[in-house]
């Protein structure tokens, strides 16, 4: 039990608050041990799993069986992000924010990053603060074409440069997918399409749409394909000619546990965006 005394590292495997139970629906069960060498390192050997492995919890008379598909090296400084489907629980501990929890409603660590220097500039303000309010108000905040959820299993990101791209790449290599990840792709020509057709083909998406934008500043299709070759992008890969077609071929096509990610511009982001309004 959660509640109970004993549900501390000190005492053995201990759930955490934030953790759901294992009987929950697309849930996240969260457990914490020593690994050291005392006899209460329960998890002394947790880090001799590998990719594939199988970690069994048995939960009232049930078993729940799951594999390992991630590992992850973290710093020990007590505190840690843990990454859920659709947003990111993280701690601050200073004078201003004592053991303070927070959840930002986005998948990538660097609206984490963003989260904290605004709390950092609360807290040089030294004005008094209800830590509820500040931390209700970070978990609705509302970013659109940020890895933003636009409609089930599809995330609209509007990264267009190389420092844009390189965040788009980790949340996506780093994102839980039960089923395939898909992308669908345009760019304008005085970007750096170059670089960024390049990380994207480096990725194990299976499929790539690619569309050209409603504006004189679009990158033809043609361009974007060539490039994509030339990389030697293994994923499968569709031209379609506009965005609403393409957006409509890659929802149609996708199955109920894939996801698809639509990255390379805010025209992109707006063009999809109408176009789901429409619908």
């Amino acid at each position: 039990e959660k509640n109970s005394k004993y549900n501390n590292i000190n005492y053995g495997v201990q759930i955490l608050k934030e953790s759901d139970s294992p009987d929950g629906i697309n849930g996240n069960v969260i457990l914490a041990a020593h690994s050291g060498t005392a006899n209460i390192s329960y998890f002394r050997n947790l880090d001799k799993l590998d990719l594939g492995d199988d970690a069994i919890i048995y939960y009232q008379g049930n078993t729940y069986n799951y594999k390992v598909v991630k590992k992850y090296d973290a710093d020990k400084t007590g505190k840690i992000n843990i990454k859920r489907d659709k947003s990111i629980d993280f701690s601050i501990n200073s004078g201003y924010y004592f053991k303070c929890e927070f959840t930002v409603p986005f998948i990538s660590e660097y609206q984490v990053m963003n989260a904290a220097v605004v709390l950092e500039a609360v807290s040089k303000l030294k004005i008094n603060h209800d830590y509820e309010l500040i931390r209700q108000a970070i978990m609705t905040v509302k970013w659109e074409g940020r890895m933003e959820f636009a409609a089930p299993g599809v995330i609209l990101d509007g990264a267009h440069n190389g420092p844009g791209i390189d965040e788009f790449i980790k949340t996506f290599n780093d994102y839980r997918c039960v089923g395939r990840k898909n992308i669908l792709f345009s760019v304008v020509k005085d970007k750096d399409y170059d670089y960024m057709i390049s990380v994207i083909s480096r990725t194990d998406a299976r499929k790539v749409y690619i569309t050209q934008l409603d504006s004189s500043r679009a990158l033809s299709t043609d361009k974007i394909l060539r490039d994509f070759r030339d990389n030697n992008c293994h994923a499968e890969i569709a031209i379609v000619d506009n965005v609403s077609d393409a957006y409509d071929l890659a929802v149609n096509e996708k199955n109920k546990d894939d996801i698809l990610f639509c990255v390379g511009s805010l025209y992109l982001v707006g063009e999809i965006k109408k176009h789901i309004l429409s619908l």
